[in-house]
Parts: structure tokens; sequence; C-alpha cells
């Protein structure tokens, strides 16, 4: 671990104590906490040694978006640039819900169907629902 900031450290008892995170993220946050900063194959080789496509590297950018995880460098000692990530001293918020694909596709379709009252832009509008209602059959 290197040297961290009071409002770190606060930060990560905070989060630790009052299980503030799901098992997973956790699972990260504790090992970037104690042994990072580090880049996402660190990470992975750290935490599950072999497996091919693991999954801590994969929560990364969620755990970035929550708040609690931030791109702090660059490392670009090997054939790649690779992020350096390490921990902050914010508390996570919550991530807004995901759409499907689907659910944004049936909305636009929706809207599209609202607009089509201007006959100039009707033919267009018709079209444009035709090829995205066929995205989602």
């Amino acid at each position: 671990m290197i040297g961290r900031s009071d409002n770190s450290c606060r930060a990560y008892e905070t989060i630790v104590e009052n299980g503030l995170l799901r098992r997973a993220y956790l699972i990260i946050y504790v090992h970037v906490y104690n042994h990072g900063p580090t880049t996402r194959n660190k990470l992975d080789a750290s935490i599950c040694p072999g497996k091919a496509n693991p999954w801590p590297s994969r929560r990364l950018v969620e755990m970035e978006r929550m708040g609690v995880l931030a791109v702090v460098g660059q490392d670009e000692s090997g054939p790649h640039r690779m992020d350096i990530w390490d921990v902050t001293d914010h508390l996570p918020v919550d991530l807004p819900p995901r759409e499907s694909l689907k659910v944004r596709v049936r909305r636009e379709v929706r809207d599209l169907e609202t607009a089509m009252l201007d006959p100039v832009q009707l033919e267009k509008i018709k079209e444009a629902i035709r090829r995205l209602k066929a995205l989602v059959v």
C-alpha cells in the first residue's frame, strides 16, 4: 500500500465497516486499497490467477462511476499503455439502473410515432420505425 490520505483512509473504513459495497466490489476495493495503485492485468492476476477473462477487471469502470476508484496514471512499460487504478476518498454513489437496448428502442419508437403528426416527415418517420422495430423483434 502506498501512503494514503486521511480522507481515503476514512472512506475505506466507512465503506468496509458499513458494508457500502456489494461483495464482489468490496473484494476489488480492499485489494486495490491494500496493494494499489494497480492495473487491470495485475488485479486479475492477483485475485483470479490463471483464469481466462476474469471478473475483477470488468468491474473497474462501474466502480469508477460509483466514485470509489479512479484512473491515476498510465503504465507504459509494456507493449500497450494500461490505466493505473487507485482508491479515491469518496463514498460510493448508487448507479442508475441500466436500460436494455429493447427498452431504449421502444421508447424511441413511441416518440417517433407521436411525432408522426407532421405530414412532411411522415414517410421518413415510418421507415425509421420499421427499422427500429426490426431490431427488437
